[in-house]
């Protein structure tokens, strides 16, 4: 998950997605964007941008993976 220091999507969305991460045994990484590199961010139209894998996803697909599995 790449964030900026003020994005309120970012603060909403890390905790879950840190707490599904952890039920799931899967590493979570949580990077400024100043420290992002050009290929990490090239498709994002916002932030926070959202890797699962090797996907980037959009804020609402994380809310509804968010939503599906109760965090």
């Amino acid at each position: 998950m790449i964030c900026g220091e003020t994005c309120v999507k970012c603060k909403f969305l890390k905790p879950h997605l840190e707490t599904r991460a952890q039920k799931n045994g899967i590493p979570f990484e949580d990077k400024d964007i100043n420290e992002a590199t050009p290929s990490e961010i090239e498709w994002a139209s916002s932030l926070p941008v959202i890797w699962f894998d090797d996907k980037q996803i959009e804020y609402d697909e994380a809310l509804a993976i968010i939503s599906n599995n109760n965090g």
